[in-house]
């Protein structure tokens, strides 16, 4: 930021009502995965948009301000807002940005103007705090450690003043003689007794206030599950857990996500971005399991709703548009109707599988996804030529760029690269 943040609102202000007809709101912020200096977020009469106030003396150069990035009204097809503490993150289409001030009032103004509902990601308020937005243990270790040497270093602070008080009060006492320090101390004794029962009492409440902070977190998932840790994502709706040192395999019930592994089908349309978000949400994380009628399928994986944060991982796929409602074979189920209420809501948003018309079947999902031509990438859209020399995931500059050059190449029907690894799920270049 500039020293000056009056002076900063008022350049940028200034520049951005030359670059629109209209500015609705102005908030510091940026992108997610960029540095900027003096970050600016801007909601316009056309769109959402990105400044940065560049590095100058703001005296002889009259452009101040440089654009970063942007997502217009009428390219608008999905949003969510996550909130933390202190800022929050509203995504918007693929891109997500930095909002630093008035969050709820961009989330209310993306509604307004794009027509798109604003998706809001619920999650338990300890998850907001810095370093408990992850389950991963070295996170959480160190953010725990900060917090106690901060507390003893409270502690120690507090009463080191009491005691500079107790020695101020007994030099007083002394000045009095004998008798009036008897005085005295009869009465210290008489208050510490009446205070005994008060501290018993407090050490009754802090009981009682754990017993309910254990129970509020018990409320987050049922109580007959089994806690178990993620060791491997398959694919959109199948994974792998440890339960008390063994390995499981898990089919999520009622939902179906887009094949990426099936031995007799091509990967199909959204499958990788199924099989991403569950390893973006799920890897190394540790859940609850709850099952809810046969407890194995006939391939001996377990049947169940996955819980975190909170919410069961299968309605968090019905929602987002990465599986269907599906394989209700066993009814009446306990979730059936949230369920459905969240295919439903995805559905009516044409997200992902069903953004086209006509790829969500009873059965399934078609093999094969018309694609508009102005959707594949040319020549001039990728780094290299994809019938050029090999390349390997080093030479991208982002995953993005290699997933266009390997889509260009054939894939995820053909390789010829070899970027897709050994997991062959469509999503190459995951690491960058």
């Amino acid at each position: 930021m500039g020293d000056n943040k009056e002076k900063d609102l008022d350049v940028v202000s200034r520049e951005l009502s030359i670059e629109h007809d209209q500015v609705y709101m102005l908030d510091h912020g940026g992108v997610v995965g960029q540095t900027l200096k003096s970050g600016w977020v801007a909601a316009t009469n056309t769109g959402v948009f990105v400044y940065n106030l560049k590095d100058s003396d703001l005296s002889s150069d009259y452009k101040y301000v440089e654009l970063i990035d942007y997502t217009l009204w009428e390219d608008m097809v999905e949003s969510t807002v996550d909130y933390y503490l202190l800022k929050a993150h509203l995504q918007l289409n693929e891109k997500t940005y930095v909002i630093n001030g008035d969050a709820k009032g961009f989330a209310r103004m993306v509604q307004d103007k794009s027509g798109v509902s604003v998706t809001k990601i619920e999650r338990p308020f300890s998850r907001k705090f810095l370093g408990f937005r992850s389950n991963k243990l070295w996170k959480k270790a160190t953010v725990i450690s900060t917090y106690i040497v901060t507390a003893i270093l409270l502690i120690g602070l507090f009463f080191g003043q009491s005691e500079d008080k107790n020695d101020s009060t007994q030099s007083v006492a002394k000045s009095y003689g004998d008798v009036e320090s008897t005085e005295t101390d009869n009465k210290l004794q008489e208050n510490n007794n009446k205070n005994t029962p008060s501290n018993t009492t407090n050490a009754s409440d802090d009981s009682k206030s754990d017993s309910t902070n254990n129970i509020k977190e018990e409320a987050s998932f049922p109580e007959d599950s089994e806690e178990a840790t993620v060791t491997r994502i398959v694919d959109g709706d199948t994974i792998e857990v440890n339960i008390d040192g063994e390995e499981q395999g898990v089919r999520l019930l009622l939902v179906d996500t887009p094949e990426t592994k099936h031995p007799n089908l091509p990967v199909q349309d959204y499958g990788p971005e199924a099989s991403k978000f569950a390893k973006d949400t799920l890897s190394g994380e540790e859940v609850h399991i709850e099952y809810d009628g046969p407890k194995t399928d006939k391939y001996g994986r377990l049947l169940a709703y996955i819980w975190i944060d909170g919410t069961t991982f299968n309605k968090m796929l019905l929602e987002g548009g990465y599986a269907r409602y599906a394989y209700v074979y066993d009814p009446p189920y306990t979730h059936a109707e949230e369920f459905q209420a969240a295919e439903a809501s995805a559905k009516s948003q044409n997200l992902r599988i069903w953004s086209e018309e006509g790829y969500v079947t009873k059965d399934g999902f078609l093999q094969k996804k018309k694609v508009p031509q102005s959707t594949v990438p040319t020549a001039g859209d990728l780094e290299f030529d994809p019938n050029g020399p090999d390349r390997n995931c080093g030479d991208f500059s982002s995953q993005e760029s290699a997933q266009a050059f390997f889509e260009a190449a054939g894939g995820p029907e053909k390789d010829p690269h070899q970027l897709d690894g050994s997991d062959g799920d469509g999503l190459v270049c995951e690491s960058l």
